[in-house]
C-alpha cells in the first residue's frame, strides 16, 4: 500500500474523555478505598494523600522533613533495607510534597502485593523518626539549598512568592539554613501525629485490583484509628502587595557572578475552584503555556533573547498566582521586559485569530486525554477527582470551556487578568 506524503491527513474532532468509574471500598475500621480495576493489568499503585502541608504546620518545614524521615526507617527495618526489599520487588515508593499537601505513592506489581503492602504500611503506621537520620537529611537538605541559592531562577521565585504572600505566610515564607537546622524530631512526630493520621488519609489505588490486594490492604490499614475524620481546612488567604501607581512594581536583586538574568513577573489569583479558572487557563497557553505560545515566538524565536520562556498557573486550596518567567543575556533585560508587556497589551487590545485559538484548544485537549491513557496516568484523574475535589464536574467543566472558548471571551479576560499594574516584576542578575 502506497501512501502520498504530500498531502497531510485528514484532522477528526477529538473526542470526548470518558471519565474512569471508580469503586469505593470500605475497611473494617471505616477507611475508604478508592478503587480503579484493571483486570488485564499487572500494575498496582497505591497513592495515600493528606490534606496537610505548610498552612498545618507548628514548626517551619515539618510538613516537608516529616514524609521523608519517615521513610529513613520503619518497623523493624532501616531506610536502606525498606529501599533494598522495594527494589527486589521492582517497587518503588516515594513521597510529594506539595506546599499545602503531602502524599505517599506505591507502585509496583500486583502479584507481589503482599510482599510490598506491609512494608508500604510500616512507613505510613510505625515510623521510627531516628535522629541520627534526621541529622544526616540536614545535612543534604542544607547542602542542596547553597547549591540552589546560587541560581537566579530560584532566588527570584523565592522573592516573588514572598512579595506576593508575605514573609510570613505559610505559601510565602522561605526555607534558610537556620529552619532546618532548627526542627526537631519532636516537631516532625507532632506533625505526624496530627496530620498524618491514616484517619484524614485519601487511599487512592489503581491496577490489578484484586480481592487479595484488598484484604492486605485492610490487613495493613483497616486495623488502626477508626477513619475517615476529615474536618474542614483552616483558610489562609492572602494578603497581596498593592501594588502602586499605573505601573508595575519592579524589585532588582543583584547575584554576583551570575551568567545570567532571571526575570520573573507574577500577580495573584485564585484556586481552581473560582469561575474563571478554566478560561484562565486557556488565556495562559496562549500567552506562554506552550511551545508554540506569543511568548515563545516572539521573544525565543522572533528577538532570539532566551532559551525558553513560559507563563504558568500555580493554584493552591485557597489561592493561586500566574507568572511569567525567564532568564536572559543581562544587556537584554529591559529588551525583554519591554516584549512581555508588549504581549500582554496585544492580547489586552486584540482578540486572538480563530486559528491560533484553535491551536491553543486542540493542543489543550489533547494534553488533557493524555491523563486518560492507561492505570497510572488515571490514577492521577482519579486523585483530581477524589482528593482534589474536582468531581466529574471539574472535568466537563474543563471540557466545555475548551470546546466553547471564543477570541471575545479570551479578549475579556486578558483585559481582567493582564492588566501590568496587577503584575510584581522581579529581575535577578549580576
Amino acid at each position: 500500500m502506497k501512501f502520498d506524503r504530500s498531502v497531510a491527513p485528514a484532522i477528526s474532532p477529538i473526542a470526548h474523555p470518558v471519565l474512569p468509574e471508580y469503586s469505593t471500598v470500605i475497611l473494617d475500621n471505616g477507611l475508604e478505598l478508592f478503587v480503579l480495576h484493571f483486570p488485564d493489568s499487572e500494575i498496582l499503585k497505591i497513592e495515600v494523600a493528606f490534606q496537610a502541608g505548610r498552612p498545618e504546620e507548628k514548626k517551619r518545614l515539618a510538613a516537608y522533613m516529616t514524609p521523608r524521615l519517615m521513610q529513613e526507617g520503619a518497623g523493624e527495618y532501616s531506610g536502606a533495607v525498606i529501599a533494598e526489599k522495594f527494589d527486589f520487588y521492582g517497587t518503588s515508593m516515594s513521597t510529594w510534597s506539595w506546599l499545602d499537601a503531602t502524599g505517599f505513592i506505591l507502585t509496583g506489581l500486583s502479584k507481589y502485593a503482599g510482599h510490598t503492602i506491609p512494608l508500604f504500611a510500616d512507613v505510613l503506621l510505625r515510623p521510627q523518626f531516628s535522629p541520627a537520620e534526621l541529622e544526616n537529611l540536614k545535612q543534604v537538605y542544607i547542602g542542596e539549598l547553597k547549591v540552589e541559592l546560587e541560581k537566579v531562577e530560584v532566588i527570584s521565585y523565592r522573592l516573588l512568592t514572598e512579595k506576593l504572600y508575605g514573609p510570613e505566610h505559610p505559601l510565602g515564607y522561605n526555607s534558610t539554613t537556620t529552619d532546618y537546622q532548627q526542627v526537631s524530631v519532636e516537631d516532625l512526630q507532632t506533625f505526624y501525629r496530627e496530620q498524618l493520621n491514616t484517619r484524614k488519609s485519601y487511599i487512592l489505588v489503581t491496577g490489578n485490583i484484586t480481592q487479595e490486594v484488598i484484604d492486605l490492604l485492610n490487613v495493613a490499614f483497616g486495623k488502626s484509628d477508626a477513619g475517615p475524620n476529615r474536618l474542614p481546612r483552616q483558610l489562609y488567604l492572602p494578603n497581596p502587595v498593592k501594588l502602586p501607581g499605573k505601573l508595575p512594581k519592579v524589585m532588582r536583586i543583584t547575584h554576583p557572578g551570575a551568567l545570567q538574568t532571571a526575570v520573573k513577573m507574577g500577580r495573584m489569583l485564585f484556586n481552581r475552584f473560582h469561575p474563571h479558572y478554566y478560561e484562565v487557563q486557556v488565556l495562559n497557553t496562549v500567552l506562554g503555556g506552550y511551545f508554540g505560545s506569543r511568548l515563545m515566538t516572539n521573544i525565543r524565536e522572533d528577538k532570539g533573547f532566551t532559551y525558553n520562556i513560559y507563563s504558568g498557573i500555580d493554584t493552591y486550596y485557597d489561592s493561586g498566582y500566574m507568572y511569567i518567567a525567564t532568564e536572559v543575556n543581562n544587556d537584554n533585560v529591559q529588551s525583554t521586559v519591554r516584549a512581555i508587556r508588549h504581549e500582554m497589551k496585544k492580547l489586552r487590545e486584540q482578540p486572538v485569530s480563530d486559528d491560533e485559538l484553535s491551536m491553543v484548544k486542540n493542543y489543550m485537549t489533547g494534553a488533557l486525554l493524555n491523563g486518560f491513557d492507561g492505570p497510572l496516568n488515571l490514577s492521577g484523574v482519579l486523585r483530581a477527582m477524589i482528593f482534589e475535589g474536582l468531581g466529574k464536574e471539574g472535568f466537563e467543566k474543563q471540557m466545555s470551556v475548551l470546546q466553547n472558548m471564543t477570541p471575545a471571551r479570551v479578549h475579556e479576560l486578558a483585559q481582567m487578568y493582564l492588566q501590568p499594574q496587577d503584575f510584581l516584576t522581579v529581575i535577578v542578575g549580576p
